[in-house]
């Protein structure tokens, strides 16, 4: 048995309703996924800030434990609330520096990341 597709019901439009000023709950509305829009496309500079501090974090939980394997450091990701994308970014930049080295563990049938030396 397939799914009912849910239709939206459309909006009630008048003749004159771009005329009308919005009402106070929709400007707030608007405002608010205008913020959350922004703060999704950070700029250069902070976008720049956030990733060192991906990094920092990824080095040092990596360092503090000395080989961490791919699960270890996904839970860890999660736990701390990282974005995927900006972890994902940190990470292969890091790999790419050679500030952290991934091999095959054939025990643990995963990759294994330690930070070079």
């Amino acid at each position: 048995m397939g799914k009912k597709k849910h239709r939206k019901k459309p909006e009630e439009i008048s003749l004159l309703s771009f005329v009308e000023a919005p009402s106070a709950g929709e400007r707030e509305k608007e405002e608010r996924e205008e913020k959350e829009r922004r703060a999704g496309e950070l700029g250069g500079v902070e976008a720049a800030a956030v990733a060192g501090e991906v990094e920092g974090e990824i080095l040092e939980f990596i360092s503090g434990r000395g080989r961490v394997s791919k699960s270890e450091l996904w839970s860890w990701v999660k736990r701390r609330g990282l974005s995927p994308a900006s972890f994902y970014r940190a990470l292969t930049k890091l790999l790419r520096e050679g500030a952290v080295k991934r091999v095959f563990d054939e025990d643990l049938e995963e990759y294994v990341f330690y930070v070079n030396d």
